[in-house]
């Protein structure tokens, strides 16, 4: 059933893509491609990293700056799922850049839950950790409890490493 359940997903990804793409709204269609692009992390990379792409074209070219920091964290575990570290690290250093620039607070957990998926895949368990801890302080304070499964699903990744 999952997986009939994800190919239903993607479907609706793909369709709602096409809807926004009619509507000709950029500032839509870049958030829409990052979303895509997490959804289809581990199921179609390929395709993810092409979604990554044009967000960024059409971010970068607009000044859609939490857009571009968005897409440097799903870049980030892209590279760690194609064990492409280096590639992972930079991206997590401009994602990184990009927040502090812009003060966009919101984004920090999810900073530090990528960064703790890049610590642990380094085999840096201690620094995952301290990541994760720092990831569910924010999110306490700011009672982010929409990201609280990922929270559980990267602490989760850590623990196996």
């Amino acid at each position: 059933a999952a997986a009939g359940e994800a190919g239903g997903a993607a479907r609706m990804f793909d369709e709602a893509m096409a809807h926004l793409r009619r509507a000709a709204r950029l500032d839509h269609i870049a958030p829409g491609l990052v979303d895509r692009a997490r959804f289809l992390l581990a199921r179609d990379p390929t395709q993810a990293a092409r979604d990554l792409d044009e967000a960024l074209t059409i971010a970068a070219g607009r000044g859609f700056r939490l857009v571009e920091a968005d897409v440097h964290l799903t870049r980030a575990r892209l590279a760690v799922l194609a064990q492409d570290m280096t590639l992972a690290e930079s991206s997590l250093q401009r994602s990184r850049a990009l927040l502090t620039e812009t003060g966009f607070e919101l984004r920090m957990p999810m900073q530090w839950l990528t960064e703790a998926v890049v610590h642990a895949a380094r085999g840096r368990r201690e620094a995952a950790a301290q990541a994760i801890l720092a990831a569910k302080q924010r999110i306490d304070e700011m009672g982010m409890h929409g990201i609280r499964s990922e929270l559980e699903r990267v602490t989760r990744i850590v623990e196996s490493e």
